[in-house]
């Protein structure tokens, strides 16, 4: 059985426990980004460019059936919306939903892969490199400033 907390209300909760405390909203938890590698392509090309698809994935959350009287009524039947292959909740009946299908729940890795030309991989490789060395240089930078001080001040 899925645990959530709520960020809200700070109370723990089991799926299907989906109101807050207030009793007319829902709980709200930490988000958490889905991805798919729906990616479309474009044959024509070798090294096309993926640009910003949409897939709409329905029957998240499911509908419900209720009971007016003697009647019964299917109500809720919701749906998300993946922009480029991601999806970010924090609503925790999507998230209960949407980890029951694995297909959503891609690496940032395989997204990436399925999502971006080659060209842009390597782009987005160049720069992370380019932000680690930068990082290095500034930690190098402040451990000289920290050991001349140092040595100033036991001089």
């Amino acid at each position: 059985m899925s645990q959530f907390k709520c960020t809200q209300c700070n109370k723990e909760f089991s799926a299907g426990e989906w109101i807050c405390t207030d009793g007319v909203s829902h709980h709200v938890v930490e988000e958490k980004t889905y991805r798919c590698l729906d990616a479309p392509s474009d044959p024509s090309t070798k090294d096309a460019s993926l640009k910003d698809g949409r897939t709409v994935v329905c029957n998240i959350p499911p509908p419900k059936r209720v009971m007016e009287g003697n009647d019964a009524k299917w109500v809720g039947e919701g749906s998300v919306e993946f922009i480029r292959g991601r999806f970010t909740t924090s609503d925790p009946e999507q998230q209960y939903w949407l980890d029951k299908k694995s297909a959503y729940n891609a690496t940032e890795d395989q997204w990436r892969a399925a999502w971006f030309s080659k060209s842009q991989q390597l782009e987005v490789g160049r720069l992370e490199l380019e932000a680690a060395r930068q990082r290095l240089e500034n930690e190098r930078n402040e451990l000289l400033a920290k050991t001349k001080q140092k040595v100033s001040s036991a001089a």
